[in-house]
């Protein structure tokens, strides 16, 4: 079992790496868009990106889906390229269609969003971004295959460098403002775009199989209603508060909302892009059920240490980096974080839909969680705003993981640590309540520190409720001797260096 810990661990590490180091860049630029973008500027970005959110679930056919579960399917060289090939010249084909079309009818987008036209050529704009992003995800998905975690965080990096700078060159110098946003992002998503696409091409050379592509797109068509349905449920809370509030408590929503999305960037997103590929390999072995099972438990480790961090923290961090005016953002964002807590576990319930090939099971969850959040968000935010939104956003993802847990398990039988996961539990929320109380002066940052160290303690906290196995208590002991044993090692070397 600790076999594939460590294979998941190590690639783990490298892809969290690019995706914390992207969020940091984000952070970093929080002073800059909240000094720069007015709440109701802030807000007017969050709509422009949540509807071409929306309207991009279509661009990628589910392709992107479909390569990772086809390309396992044979060891044989010829076909995995014929997959990637099949998919990449596929994706292009849809993306110059439908993202040409959606570029053309933005003005009307535009209307049924704002009311308005006037925002309809900054929807271009973030449709032409859209398309190179999609068109960037097939390549990606053949580094994950490959495990080529390195290059895909450099890929990243490089993206993310490119960004930044034209951000600040926009914003700062040009004074564009939410078009300089936009715009820095369409220019690094091509960039990536095109270098992946000859990358990828130049690996797999170019191939097109009807066949693959009919028994991909039998996969992947299920993934473009339920995409369809779940980025409902991800944006119904911002359009909600569009409709039934105004673009100011929309600025202030995104702002709390961005912090929950650290959640995503440094647990959910880099452990799924290596478990997923991963967990069709450790199908195939007699002790994949304990397996399955003891990965969602260090998953949840990683994700409540992570997000009681965040929640702990969050007022002060948006007092020290946020104007003013931002500073009442931070008040949802543990409701956020909970609900990307739910979300990832979610994901990780889904194990017997996805071995079975049933996700048209995974369509009806979302279905019925879409529809159960967009209710809560129109009876809940014209009566409690923000605060209404976060709520529908944490209820409805709690009932999906519900529903994907019960399903799945009909399917295969994984065997859940519901003992230890309730230890964890109880344990976060007990020091998240004790950071609450924590106001020791009238300094920011030394409350800060006071509740992150409060936080940092969630590991030993577990101790006190005998939360770990004498195996782990063993693997731990050893990774501990041999790091003393490394920095002893490197001690000694350096005092006899010359």
């Amino acid at each position: 079992m600790f076999d594939v810990v460590k294979s998941v661990a190590r690639h783990f590490f490298v892809y969290g790496f690019g995706r914390i180091l992207n969020r940091i860049v984000g952070f970093l630029l929080i002073p800059l868009y909240t000094h720069y973008l007015l709440p109701s500027d802030y807000g007017t970005l969050e709509m422009i990106e949540v509807t071409v959110y929306l309207v991009g679930t279509f661009l990628g056919a589910g392709l992107t889906h479909a390569v990772m579960r086809f390309y396992f399917e044979s060891e044989e060289a010829s076909y995995r390229q014929t997959v990637v090939s099949t998919a990449l010249l596929s994706v292009l084909l849809i993306c110059f269609v439908l993202g040409g079309s959606l570029a053309v009818i933005s003005p009307a987008v535009s209307t049924l969003v704002f009311q308005s036209q006037e925002y309809g050529g900054l929807l271009r704009l973030a449709v032409i971004t859209l398309t190179a992003t999609v068109v960037s995800e097939t390549p990606l998905v053949f580094l994950r295959a490959r495990e080529k975690s390195v290059l895909y965080t450099v890929s990243s990096v490089l993206r993310l460098a490119v960004n930044l700078s034209l951000n600040i060159l926009f914003i700062v110098k040009y004074g564009m403002g939410v078009r300089g946003v936009i715009l820095g992002g369409l220019i690094s998503e091509v960039c990536l775009g095109l270098a992946l696409t000859a990358y990828t091409l130049k690996h797999v050379g170019i191939s097109f199989s009807r066949p693959r592509l009919k028994e991909m797109l039998r996969y992947g068509i299920p993934y473009i209603p339920g995409g369809f349905v779940i980025s409902i449920l991800l944006v119904a809370d911002r359009f909600a508060l569009q409709r039934f509030t105004n673009l100011t408590e929309v600025g202030l929503y995104a702002l709390g909302y961005k912090f929950g999305l650290v959640m995503g960037a440094m647990v959910t997103e880099p452990f799924f892009l290596i478990w997923r590929p991963k967990m069709f390999e450790v199908a195939k072995r007699e002790d994949a059920s304990q397996i399955y099972g003891r990965m969602l438990t260090y998953f949840l480790f990683l994700e409540l240490f992570v997000a009681l961090g965040i929640s702990a923290g969050v007022k002060d961090v948006v007092t020290i980096m946020a104007d003013p005016k931002y500073h009442s953002a931070y008040q949802i964002t543990p409701f956020i974080v909970l609900a990307y807590v739910m979300g990832g576990v979610y994901n990780h319930a889904q194990v017997g839909i996805l071995l079975a090939k049933k996700t048209k099971y995974i369509l009806y969850i979302q279905i019925v969680g879409a529809i159960a959040g967009i209710v809560l968000n129109v009876a809940l935010v014209p009566w409690l705003g923000a605060w209404g939104a976060a709520t529908a956003t944490l209820s409805a993802w709690t009932l999906l993981t519900v529903m994907a847990y019960r399903i799945s398990q009909r399917f295969v039988h994984v065997d859940f640590e519901f003992g230890r996961i309730g230890k964890m539990l109880t344990v976060a929320l007990v020091l998240y309540g004790i950071s609450l109380l924590m106001e020791v002066s009238s300094s920011t940052y030394l409350n800060l520190a006071v509740r992150l160290l409060i936080a940092t303690t969630f590991p030993f906290a577990l101790v006190l409720v005998r939360f770990y196995e004498p195996e782990e208590v063993g693997k731990i002991r050893e990774l501990s001797a041999s790091a003393w044993l490394l920095m002893r090692s490197r001690t000694r070397w350096r005092e006899t260096s010359p």
